[in-house]
């Protein structure tokens, strides 16, 4: 198994944006992280996050 520091910073350069880890527990990131990076789509497109559209980002 990768290191966790690793698997983010292979999404880092895969989507050019951090992983979006609020809450989670190091096994879920992991999992979702290298769910993300099998599939080519990040977590927001594979649905694991949404962003609020009345939010200014």
């Amino acid at each position: 198994m990768k290191k966790i520091e690793d698997l983010r910073n292979e999404y880092i350069e895969k989507f050019d944006d951090y992983f979006p880890n609020m809450g989670l527990s190091e096994d879920k990131e992991v999992e979702i992280i290298e769910k993300c990076l099998k599939e080519g789509k990040d977590a927001y497109e594979l649905g694991y996050f949404k962003l609020d559209a009345n939010i200014k980002y």
